[in-house]
């Protein structure tokens, strides 16, 4: 049994996304391992729910947490999923124009969620070591990154002074309840979001060694190429030159995926199929006026399912058939989605969806050929990761020119950022071994 005192070390890389932040650590067997967390939280106090639970649950449901840091002001908040619903419920802000309201690196909102993701990865790591005093001392270099526009506008300096120090997180329901985490962060690297990812792209860690991923590396030996993260907030696009990143072309969008969420939820909670049940609420005084209290959940139970589906279809036919399959366009073969509200089972909302995907994927389009036409007229190769490329799966599978990752790692193409840091904090940890 390890002492309270005893300090583990703990390789991470962190994405804080805004739609759910995005955290990868190297396991007890030394592959990597991602997971996420909703960009949403909650003010809360030391009580919680009454009603606690730390069965049956998953690692990131029930996230109430007491947090002890010098970088916050509050204490007590739930996060993630169990902010749902709850009063001043707090998510990433979208207007009309996709602009972001805030700053990653001034956000409450992704300084939390970074902290409990963290925390969470510390757990994993290291189950086996906690001892009867329920609590990990862990030590953690921070790597992480910001938005170019962002970066270039601000440094990393100022969020990664933020995220230094020791700070203490302390679970209080869930099914890390009772379990006290204090990460001490020493040391650490701000990146530049999508001038990274391509690291990701070309390397995996496979029994805590770096690995090359077959076919890619190549292609970016082949001259200038660009790398387009599509996010939920913002894309990020990075030229890389025969001299590395091209800092001054290489930028960020406001155009994520968050808007059109939002405009398929109120899209579908206006449909007919709802009307009964919107009477109901009307006339018992409730103010509820959509089945989804955030996007993060819309997507976990109206998008995601049906997406992976496809891929994993796709997959399939592609292995028994030992070639490439080719889905067909035809709509009454393509993806079916439905949506539920109370009573009111699986309607079949596929065409709304459709739309507003096509949407997005119109709007992507656009300016990744802007860009290719702009500011990349020499790149062979244009690459595309992101959450952004699953959201809109349908179209984006079928598209020219631009490219995705390996099929059988597309389903991971939202934690590209998020392993690519920790693969730069792994080669960062080889580098000193080798110098010491």
């Amino acid at each position: 049994m390890l002492s309270t005192e005893t300090v583990l070390n703990m390789l991470t890389g962190a994405d804080g996304s805004n739609s759910a932040g995005k955290f990868s650590l190297l396991n007890r067997s030394g592959n990597i391992e991602s997971f996420t967390i909703p960009t949403i939280m909650a003010p809360a106090d030391e009580k919680g729910d009454p009603l606690k639970k730390n069965t049956n649950v998953d690692s990131t449901d029930r996230l109430h947490v007491r947090i002890i840091s010098n970088s916050l002001h509050s204490k007590y908040f739930f996060v993630g999923d169990v902010a749902r619903g709850k009063d001043g419920l707090v998510e990433p802000q979208t207007d009309e124009k996709t602009q972001i309201i805030e700053n990653k690196s001034t956000s409450d909102l992704h300084f939390v969620n970074i902290l409990t993701g963290l925390a969470i990865a510390a757990i994993k790591r290291f189950t086996d070591e906690i001892g009867e005093a329920k609590t990990l001392n862990v030590n953690v270099p921070y790597y992480g990154g910001l938005p170019i526009k962002e970066f270039k506008e601000m440094g990393g300096e100022g969020f990664l002074n933020r995220i230094l120090g020791r700070h203490t997180i302390e679970f209080l329901d869930g099914l890390h309840q009772g379990i006290t985490v204090i990460l001490i962060i020493d040391t650490g690297e701000i990146y530049i979001e999508g001038a990274t990812t391509q690291m990701s792209l070309t390397n995996n860690i496979v029994e805590g060694k770096i690995v090359d991923i077959d076919g890619v590396a190549d292609k970016l030996d082949d001259g200038d190429y660009v790398v387009g993260d599509l996010g939920a907030g913002s894309s990020d696009i990075a030229l890389f030159e025969h001299d590395g990143l091209n800092g001054t072309s290489s930028t960020n969008y406001s155009f994520g995926t968050n808007l059109f969420i939002d405009r398929m939820i109120t899209e579908i909670a206006a449909l007919p199929d709802f009307d009964d049940i919107r009477t109901i609420l009307e006339e018992s005084g409730e103010n509820n006026k959509s089945p989804y209290t955030n996007r993060d959940e819309f997507m976990k139970r109206v998008i995601k399912p049906v997406i992976e589906q496809m891929i994993t279809t796709e997959l399939k036919e592609a292995k028994e058939k030992g070639a490439k399959v080719k889905e067909t366009k035809d709509k009454d073969n393509g993806p079916k989605f439905t949506a539920s509200w109370g009573m009111r089972r699986n309607v079949d909302v596929t065409d709304i969806v459709l739309k507003h995907m096509k949407d997005y994927y119109d709007g992507a389009l656009k300016l990744l050929q802007n860009f290719s036409i702009t500011k990349a007229q020499n790149a062979n190769n244009f690459f595309l990761v992101g959450g952004g490329l699953l959201f809109a799966y349908p179209y984006f599978k079928d598209i020219d020119y631009f490219q995705l990752p390996p099929k059988e790692m597309i389903l991971e193409s939202p934690f590209f950022t998020s392993r690519a840091y920790l693969i730069a904090a792994k080669l960062e940890e080889e580098l000193k071994t080798v110098s010491n």
